[in-house]
């Protein structure tokens, strides 16, 4: 979480307006770029013959501390430098990361009965949802910036739940629950964060990429799930 979702906005004409679509349509590009590390990603998870699963097997605990603190870490730097280089940089270091970190689930689902069908469908059911909330965010006429009085609660609420979940119940119901959740939570920051630059408050394309880049990641992942535990295999 970062402080975007305390800050309220305004909706700005003229000159304010031509600058925050331009930074809604930089950080689109950006997201689309991003797919590019992502899918390396997942092609150097591929490679390693599934490493970060035997990791994760052999040391469930500091695995997870571990991706923690390099997710939140480079969360971190990426927003210190929102506005230079250094941090697109980091952006495409982050994406490269995260599609190493999709590969497990990328696997284990692919080598279902209809696997690709089902990788299929969650990647155009993700395009179908980000269509619809880009939508609905980019118009400056509507306010959702109550919807950052939710967020930060939610998160934490979230959180705690998966690392119970992962680590002490283990029950199948509940991470169903909680990827439903995650697509409800991360539908809510897209509006958010679109909406929020789109009346002016927002003045970084890799600060807005990389919201709108990790929430999609949590819906294509979310539904991928989902669509696993449905299927019939």
């Amino acid at each position: 979480m970062n402080s975007h979702y305390q800050q309220n906005s305004e909706v700005f004409s003229g000159s304010n307006a031509l600058a925050s679509n331009k930074v809604i349509r930089q950080a689109y590009a950006l997201v689309g770029i991003s797919l590019l590390p992502t899918a390396l990603g997942v092609w150097l998870g591929y490679m390693s013959n599934g490493l970060l699963m035997r990791i994760a097997g052999n040391s469930p605990i500091m695995y997870f501390v571990g991706v923690m603190a390099i997710f939140y870490g480079l969360i971190f730097m990426i927003e210190k430098n929102r506005r230079n280089s250094t941090g697109l940089a980091l952006m495409f270091v982050f994406t490269l990361l995260m599609g190493l970190m999709l590969q497990p689930l990328l696997a284990m689902v692919s080598n279902m009965n209809n696997g690709m069908s089902l990788i299929s469908t969650a990647v155009f059911g993700t395009a179908a949802i980000f269509v619809g909330l880009a939508f609905i965010g980019n118009n400056a006429s509507k306010d959702y910036s109550f919807l950052g009085r939710y967020v930060g609660i939610l998160f934490i609420v979230l959180m705690i739940t998966i690392v119970l979940n992962y680590f002490f119940l283990k029950m199948p119901m509940i991470s169903l629950f909680v990827s439903f959740a995650v697509i409800a939570f991360s539908s809510m920051i897209i509006v958010y964060r679109i909406n929020m630059a789109a009346r002016g408050g927002e003045d970084s394309y890799i600060s807005l990429a990389l919201d709108i880049y990790i929430s999609l990641y949590n819906i294509f992942t979310s539904l991928l799930r989902i669509l696993a535990i449905f299927n019939d295999d």
